[in-house]
């Protein structure tokens, strides 16, 4: 198999629990998915990229990103 090209990150998660009653283990399951998966993700395409450095990654947010959920 070749280098890969592209990358679009663009999985995301959210437990919709206020946030004074956010458990650890739900706060765990939002920053996996979240940030973790995107970094590691981003990580092992950086890896197997052409060396030429023409792979771009591209990053998708929620709009949460910018504005809170009101629960």
């Amino acid at each position: 198999m070749g280098a890969l090209g592209n990358l679009i990150n663009s999985a995301g998660t959210n437990i919709r629990t206020a946030a004074l009653d956010v458990t650890e283990a739900e706060w765990d399951t939002i920053m996996d998915v979240n940030l973790k998966g995107a970094f590691f993700t981003a990580q092992t395409f950086a890896r197997t990229s052409p060396e030429d450095g023409q792979g771009k990654i591209i990053n998708i947010s929620s709009q949460y990103g910018y504005a809170a959920l009101r629960v």
